[in-house]
């Protein structure tokens, strides 16, 4: 019996056949490359007011912490995460922090690595508070400071292909589900529960409550795109 394997999609959420060249579409789209540093402001606020705090005050003498950045784009929030975590522990203890970020575009991760970016006008004021991580190589470029590289890893990944048997304190999910198809959602957030140490943190967005609730994940409080990881008896 033969089989149509035009009707066989991949599992991105795009008019894309089972052999379409994947690596030109997530080259050539501007769909899945929307990014900027510290972008979402909900993020950054429970990241540094809720979940450090939590994970650094209820452990004692813990001095390490990983994330994972999926779906990292052009690498701006990965190095805002770092930003972030530093200038909010450098007054309490000294951070081991390593961060893995992973896109499945290898020209956005060329440019990750690089470092070097031309600010648009809504990153300029956000990036103020932040200037030690930065050189400004003129007004709108700025060139990613070493400290914070060397905090960052980048590789080229699906998050479905993604493997290792590292585990995460924090994941970010940001504004990634949505170009995948419904039936392959659920996997992504199989995955990275399992990635997840217990009492880790998952940042999504758009999934409901009761559904994140089949992996053991639950909001830190109603509303909030924060999860964490709960482990059951």
């Amino acid at each position: 019996m033969s089989t149509d394997t035009t009707k066989r999609r991949h599992p991105y959420d795009a008019r894309l056949g089972f052999e379409s060249d994947i690596e030109a579409f997530f080259r050539s789209t501007r769909l899945v490359t929307a990014t900027g540093f510290f972008r979402l402001n909900d993020l950054f606020k429970d990241l540094t007011t809720i979940i450090l705090p939590d994970i650094f005050e209820t452990v004692a003498k813990r001095s390490k912490l990983k994330i994972l950045s999926v779906g990292c784009s052009d690498g701006r929030e990965p190095y805002s995460l770092a930003m972030a975590v530093q200038q909010s522990t450098k007054s309490s203890r000294k951070i081991e922090l390593k961060i893995l970020a992973c896109d499945v575009n290898q020209a956005l991760i060329e440019t990750a690595k690089c470092g070097i970016y031309r600010l648009r006008k809504d990153e300029k004021r956000k990036v103020q508070d932040y200037r030690s991580g930065f050189l400004f190589l003129s007004e709108d470029e700025v060139l990613i400071n070493d400290t914070i590289r060397e905090l960052v890893r980048f590789r080229v990944s699906d998050i479905l292909m993604l493997e290792g048997k590292e585990t995460y304190d924090i994941a970010v999910c940001a504004n990634l589900l949505l170009y995948y198809k419904e039936e392959y959602r659920a996997e992504i957030l199989r995955k990275l529960s399992s990635m997840l140490i217990p009492n880790g943190y998952l940042y999504v967005e758009s999934v409901g409550t009761k559904f994140m609730e089949n992996f053991g994940l639950f909001r830190i409080y109603p509303g909030a795109h924060f999860f964490r990881k709960r482990i059951f008896n």
